[in-house]
């Protein structure tokens, strides 16, 4: 494979105060790249900041984000072009044991390695996925070195990446349970006739292969809750205390470029929660271990072994991530193992919580000139 990928981006930005205690900024920028043939990627953004009082701030901004379409996406769709690599499905494979003791045995189906099973194609309106983020937040400082900052943030993710399967058998929903049983059948007859009746089903029949095509009509939206506070104390080592809680609701429905969903055909089952936690907390303290004034011992024991030494402790604690409950099989005929228990959504699976605590010494050392 032989490809290349050329990025263009230009960005302009002001800054204007307009009393005192309020300044406005405005910008925009615009990126457009080869690979993708969409260039109206015009990311106009806007932002300000009050003083309510000495001690206190608010800020807001909002803008469009364009992202680009990754290199990786460009040689995903190239090697699954049909032609550069092959990926071929056996679904129900049986084999005789006898192979065991005679590998020789081991025959592929005629054809097989000739007929790729799954290509890969882009839609003809791909565009550059984009997010339209606005922040709004409150600052205060407090006596004693104390400070504290509340924040809201929204996201909206248009054009987002997903595939979907434009041969997958029609309506997508699963097949019937004497269908799936002949699918699984050992007698070879009966699963040829039973996969014939299956793939009758696909809109490009007799073409069989899964056609993946990219396509840019995923969604998400997310709202983030974030309150944070900090204490400097420069004169007690230098001591700092900083802390933040975030509390977020984020959906989509897609998990990557190159997902599918369960039913090709009804893409809307796919929008639930996305793979994120929603509560996370985080704190921590850094300080340094001065060096002391005198000669006596005690006092260069201290200077040599914990004199200009930095001390960071950092713990942080996030709820529960969702994850996506299957069958592990393929109940639909679309020859994806993707597919969910009846009733169930995606990312309906709680997973565990994750705890984390780490701890970092620095020494610093003075090399002396000889």
């Amino acid at each position: 494979l032989d490809w290349r990928q050329l990025e263009f981006g230009t960005f302009w930005q002001n800054d204007w105060k307009i009393w005192p205690r309020f300044s406005f900024y405005g910008g925009v920028r615009y990126q457009a790249q080869t690979n993708l043939k969409d260039y109206n990627n015009i990311d106009p953004r806007i932002g300000f900041a009050l003083g309510l009082t000495k001690t206190s701030s608010i800020r807001g901004g909002a803008g469009i984000f364009h992202q680009t379409f990754g290199i990786n996406n460009v040689e995903q769709l190239l090697r699954g072009d049909g032609t550069s690599q092959l990926q071929i499905i056996v679904t129900s494979p049986f084999y005789d044991t006898a192979w065991i003791n005679d590998p020789s045995l081991i025959s592929v189906p005629a054809g097989l390695a000739q007929a790729p099973t799954t290509i890969k194609v882009r839609a003809s309106d791909l565009a550059a996925p984009y997010n339209t983020s606005t922040s709004l937040s409150l600052e205060k400082a407090w006596p004693h070195g104390f400070g504290t900052t509340f924040s809201w943030d929204t996201t909206r993710g248009m054009h987002l990446l997903r595939s979907r399967n434009l041969n997958a058998p029609f309506p997508g929903t699963p097949l019937s349970d004497d269908l799936l049983f002949r699918l699984s059948s050992r007698d070879q007859a009966t699963r040829a006739a039973a996969l014939d009746e299956v793939n009758r089903l696909r809109p490009m029949y007799p073409y069989v292969a899964n056609v993946n095509q990219l396509e840019s009509t995923g969604k998400s939206r997310s709202n983030s809750f974030n309150l944070g506070f900090r204490e400097s104390l420069p004169k007690l080592w230098g001591l700092q205390v900083f802390g933040s809680y975030g509390l977020s609701d984020n959906k989509s429905d897609t998990d990557n470029a190159f997902s599918t969903p369960v039913n090709n055909y009804n893409l809307a089952d796919e929008w639930a929660r996305s793979n994120f936690a929603r509560h996370r907390f985080n704190t921590g303290v850094n300080f340094r271990f001065t060096r002391v004034e005198g000669k006596g011992l005690f006092g260069q024991l201290w200077n040599y072994s914990m004199g200009n030494t930095f001390m960071m402790i950092n713990a942080n604690a996030s709820s529960a991530r969702p994850y996506n409950i299957t069958t592990g099989t393929d109940l639909n005929g679309d020859t994806t193992t993707n597919d969910r228990p009846a009733g169930v959504a995606r990312n309906s699976g709680i997973g565990p919580s994750n705890y984390n605590v780490n701890l970092n010494f620095n020494k610093q050392f003075t090399l002396k000139h000889s």
